[in-house]
Order: structure tokens, then C-alpha cells, then sequence
């Protein structure tokens, strides 16, 4: 694949560095090794105190430009910074410790060129370290939509952003969201673009116990559930500490063996889809194939014996197409089996 260079690179990758030297070498190997080779690797060393600075300064390509925040900012700050000094027309984000698959930048950026109304892209990912899994997502704009309303679905150092778009609705991050600042971002940027995810592994995700996910759990919910109380809102729906718990906790998967709270996840759903038929925030039939998928899984993870697969039954949301007959019979089983062990 053949590409004429410019003055202006096509993009910029942005990794901001804190003390990363474990696998910050492997990270910007990764980069510099794309089949895509259009771009500047813009590194922000935030106040890092090891040897990540004399690792950088060891890689002799000139696509590489590294600037110093004075002190450690966090990544919200080194982020915005790294927004305002990108030359890119797109901008990928990279953290220091992941690996990019080698085609990443070319699919990227095909895929952007052929899609000018999505603004915001992210990519299926494959998790190494501490363990290996694939991660999917919704890749539509709008199953997206409706996903946001529940939990962030775009991997964050997965993506790539379109720079006219974000500078045009000068879109940054918001440090009042401190560690759930992506999810944040992304709501903001579907009122302006669309969003996507690209059906492919682009991306191995590294999983450690150094993550902001594992040493702030409950920091970073708290930060979610104000992205989620606002989209909530949205709906014309008054929200209470009782009513936004219960929203976390379908948000996150956590159900519990519990037959008052499935009732309680019923109910709920069904009032975000009344109050969505009333406003029309998130599209149909994707919304309430969400809400549908949420319902089956607490039925199915949750509570057992027949009581699950009755509620499940006697539910609006049954009759979707995310609820299929081979994972209704399914779930039957299931609950006929826990019913005839008690």
C-alpha cells in the first residue's frame, strides 16, 4: 500500500507516559511498526520520575515527538494537550503499555475515509497480561447510542478520532470526571457525530492491577453513574439515589440471587422504554433490544427456578429480536432444572 507524504500527517498518535518503562518499548514498537506509515507518534511524558524519557530518546525515528508536562497532570490534562499540539487529520490513542496490531493505522484510517459522518471509532480488542480474552462491542452508531445509556462500549485507547470534528465542537475532556473520563467524552461527542467500532481486533489491551479500574473501582463508578444519571435525565425521568443503584447495578451485570430485585430490573426497564416511546432520545428497534439483553441476562445470572423464566415470559421484552428462541429455551431449561434441584 503506496502513500504520498504531506506536511501534514494523516496521523497523530497520542500515548501520554507516567512512569510506563516496563512496556513502553514493546507500546511504541508496536507504532512504529504500522503498515500505515502517515503519522507522528506524539508522546506526553507526564512527570515521569524512571527511565521512560531515556527509552523514548532512544528510538532515532524522526516520527516521534515527545513533549514534557512540568509535573504530573493525569491523563485528562496530558490528553487535552496532547488535542491541542496534534498535526493529525486523525488523531489514534495509544496508552504505553498496550501492543497495536500491525495493520491498525491502515484500518483505521480506511475505514474513517470511507465513513465521513462517524467522527469517533474504536475497534474489538484483545486483552493480554494478567489475563486473555476478546472483547467485542456494538459497532453501529446506533446500538451505540443505546449501550451508552448503560456503560462505556468504545474501548478508550482503542480509537480513533476524527481532528476537524472535535475541534470544530471543541470537544476535550473533562477532568470532573476523573476516571471515567472516555465514557464522558463519547456522550458528549454523540451529540455532534456519529460513533462506531471496527469489527476487528486492533488492539491488545493490557490487564494489570495497576489499573485506574482496579486501584479506584469505586471512584470510577461514582463518575459513571453521573454520566449515566445525566442520559437518564435525558428521558424526563426524575432520578433518585434508590432508582440510579438499581441503574448501576443492571449497568454493570451485578444482579445478585435475588427475586425482589429481578422484579425491580423488570419494572425499571420497562419505564426507560415508556419514557424513551415519550422522547425518542435512542433509536428503535435497538433500544429496547438493550433493554431486552439486560433482562435475559439478570434472568438468566441471577435468580433461579421458575420465578426468572416467568418473569422473563410475562415481559414486554421477550418477544425481541436479542431474546431469540434457541435463548429462551435456554434460559427454560435452565430455571426448570434449578427448579427441580431445590
Amino acid at each position: 500500500m503506496t502513500h504520498i507524504a504531506t506536511s501534514r500527517p494523516i496521523v497523530t498518535v497520542l500515548m501520554p507516559v507516567h512512569n510506563g518503562e516496563e512496556h513502553l518499548r514493546e507500546a511504541i514498537d508496536s507504532v512504529l511498526g504500522q503498515t500505515f506509515p502517515d503519522f507522528e507518534l506524539l508522546i506526553i511524558n507526564d512527570g515521569s520520575s524512571d527511565q521512560s524519557v531515556e527509552i523514548i530518546g532512544s528510538f532515532a525515528d524522526q516520527r516521534i515527538r515527545l513533549l514534557h508536562n512540568t509535573r504530573n497532570e493525569g491523563i485528562e490534562e496530558s490528553l487535552n494537550r496532547g488535542i491541542q499540539a496534534a498535526q493529525g487529520v486523525y488523531l489514534v490513542r495509544m496508552d504505553c503499555d498496550d501492543i497495536c496490531v500491525s495493520t491498525r493505522l491502515e484500518n483505521l484510517v480506511d475505514f474513517m475515509n470511507r465513513q465521513p459522518e462517524t467522527g469517533i471509532c474504536g475497534s474489538f480488542v484483545k486483552t493480554i497480561g494478567t489475563s486473555t480474552h476478546t472483547w467485542t462491542f456494538p459497532c453501529t452508531d446506533r446500538e451505540i447510542r443505546c449501550r451508552l445509556l448503560f456503560e462505556s462500549c468504545i474501548p478508550h485507547p482503542s480509537v480513533i478520532m476524527r481532528m476537524s470534528e472535535i475541534e470544530r465542537h471543541q470537544l476535550r475532556y473533562d477532568t470532573r470526571y476523573l476516571r471515567a473520563e472516555d465514557y464522558d467524552f463519547w456522550v458528549r461527542c454523540a451529540e455532534h457525530m456519529e460513533l462506531a467500532n471496527y469489527p476487528e481486533v486492533l488492539l491488545h489491551y493490557r490487564i494489570h492491577e495497576k489499573q485506574i479500574g482496579s486501584l479506584h473501582p469505586d471512584a470510577q463508578q461514582q463518575a459513571a453513574d453521573r454520566v449515566r444519571e445525566r442520559l437518564l435525565q435525558s428521558l424526563g425521568l426524575s432520578i433518585t439515589p434508590e432508582s440510579l443503584s438499581l441503574h448501576r447495578a443492571i449497568s454493570t451485570w451485578r444482579f445478585g440471587n435475588n427475586p425482589e430485585l429481578l422484579a425491580r430490573v423488570d419494572d425499571w426497564l420497562r419505564t426507560l422504554r415508556s419514557a424513551n416511546c415519550s422522547t425518542g432520545i435512542f433509536p428503535e428497534p435497538e433500544f429496547s433490544h438493550e433493554l431486552a439483553s439486560r433482562l435475559y441476562r439478570a434472568c438468566y445470572t441471577s435468580t433461579r427456578g421458575l420465578g426468572a423464566w416467568k418473569t422473563w415470559r410475562e415481559s414486554p421484552f421477550s418477544g425481541h429480536l436479542m431474546a431469540s428462541p434457541v435463548a429462551s429455551l435456554k434460559l427454560f431449561l435452565r430455571c426448570a432444572i434449578d427448579h427441580a434441584a431445590s
